[in-house]
Parts: C-alpha cells; sequence; structure tokens
C-alpha cells in the first residue's frame, strides 16, 4: 500500500514538472502589409536619439487581453472561451488612426497608434474578460484603450525630439484591416526581446453581433 502511494506521489511529481508555465495574452493580428507600412515609421523613429526600446514589426498587435504567466493546461480553457464567443461575433473593421504616448507628455512610457474600433469589438473584449474573471487568474483591471504599442521608453531624454515627431501625427491614418479571427498569443521573454507565437488562431464566426 505505501509502495502504490510513493508511486503515484512520483508519478504526481513528474505531471507537474512537465506542466509548462507560459506568458500568455490574447490579441488581434494585422497583415505583412500593414505591419511594413507602420515598419517604415518604425524605422524613422528609430533614428531618434531617444532611450525606446522599440516592437519588431513582424510583432506589431492590439492586445485585447494580458494574462501572464500560467500553468500550460489552462490553455485548454482559454480556448474554450474564445471558441464560446467566436460563435457570437462576426469578423470587425478597424481603422488605424492617430498617435501618442501614455499616459501623457510630461512622463511618456508607452509610444503607440491608435485604433478606431467599432461597438462590437469593445462589446467582445468586455464579454472576455468577464469569462476569463471566471478562470483561476489573476488579471489586471486597466481599461480597454485599442492600440498598436510602437515602443517603451526606458528613459526621459530628448522628449522633446519624439514629440515633434509623434504629434503632427495624430490625425495620420495608416490603413484598415478586416479582423477576422482572434489569436491566443504566447510571449517568450529573451536578451534580445520579446518573442511571439499563435497558440491558437480562433476564426470570428457570428453572423451577427449580439445587442449590448
Amino acid at each position: 500500500m505505501l509502495k502504490r502511494k510513493q508511486d503515484y506521489q512520483i508519478k504526481e511529481a513528474k505531471f507537474i514538472q512537465q506542466v509548462k508555465v507560459m506568458r500568455l495574452f490574447i490579441a488581434l493580428n494585422f497583415s505583412p502589409h500593414l505591419k511594413h507600412r507602420i515598419g517604415l515609421l518604425l524605422k524613422e523613429l528609430q533614428d531618434l536619439p531617444i532611450d525606446c526600446k522599440w516592437v519588431e514589426p513582424e510583432n506589431l498587435h492590439l492586445t485585447l487581453k494580458f494574462i501572464g504567466e500560467v500553468e500550460g493546461n489552462l490553455i485548454h480553457d482559454l480556448v474554450q472561451v474564445l471558441e464560446r464567443l467566436a460563435d457570437d461575433f462576426e469578423p470587425w473593421e478597424v481603422e488605424i488612426k492617430g498617435s501618442g504616448v501614455f499616459p501623457h507628455w510630461r512622463r511618456p512610457r508607452v509610444v503607440w497608434l491608435g485604433v478606431q474600433a467599432p461597438p462590437g469589438l469593445f462589446l467582445f473584449q468586455k464579454t472576455l474578460a468577464q469569462e476569463l474573471e471566471k478562470l483561476p487568474l489573476s488579471l489586471d483591471q486597466k481599461p480597454f484603450v485599442p492600440h498598436i504599442t510602437l515602443g517603451r521608453l526606458r528613459l526621459e531624454r530628448n522628449v522633446e525630439l519624439l514629440q515633434k515627431k509623434i504629434q503632427p501625427l495624430a490625425k495620420e491614418v495608416w490603413g484598415t484591416e478586416v479582423i477576422k479571427s482572434v489569436e491566443l498569443m504566447e510571449s517568450r521573454l529573451t536578451p534580445k526581446g520579446a518573442l511571439y507565437s499563435v497558440r491558437s488562431s480562433i476564426p470570428l464566426r457570428g453572423k451577427t453581433e449580439p445587442e449590448p
């Protein structure tokens, strides 16, 4: 009896060791054409003498919800949430327009491009957040502001040069995209920066969007 218990504990310990902890977020991805166009702007920004960690063009995305580090066995639950929601929502058309910084120019931390989104996307994100609250996750409660992060400032040096470059782009339109799927993404931190990969892509299958 004791041996059986020990064998079970060994198997359980091995299983726990095999569970991979992953850093996850849920996002909308964009076409190579749009990423290329924004990449041209990023090249100009990289020439500025400021201390900023710029996003690689292939990593550009819109975050719907940052989940953080979770055990890999939760992926199934996360995908199930997205599958259920995808049945009720049709694809959205979004417009990439404007630019700015968070939280403000007095102390800029994040450089972004704006995303003009329809009500259906806001409803999706709100419903998603509510469904994720039912899972054993520690989620941030930041309000949802659709945007594409271009970079994160490390030091407030030569900010006036960045402001001179960004502010005239406040009404610039970078393109429109029809978003047909939502992705569960993994972020792996490396010395060269974050590497993003799609863990699951869920097509939006709804014919009409539900009423708020």
